[in-house]
């Protein structure tokens, strides 16, 4: 099991960031399960998504990044 934090769902998120690249990589490992089953807790949900928010000034982003990060992973309370 994998803890998935901010850093690396904003770095996948905001493709100018100088990480981008290596967190498409790392996101790609976790959505075939490579490293087991993939958590995050509802506080880092809320966070990134209001980055997102922020950062790109677009409700409609933060709404389907959201959705994504939803999919993607297994939503669990930490």
């Amino acid at each position: 099991m994998i803890f998935i934090d901010t850093s690396v769902l904003v770095t996948y998120v905001v493709e100018k960031d100088s990480n981008h690249e290596k967190a498409v990589s790392i996101m790609g490992e976790i959505i075939k399960g490579k490293n087991g089953s993939a958590i995050t807790s509802e506080y880092v949900f809320d966070e990134t998504v209001t980055i997102v928010l922020v950062r790109s000034k677009s409700l409609e982003s933060a709404i389907m990044w959201g959705k994504l990060i939803k999919k993607i992973y297994r939503y669990g309370r930490c």
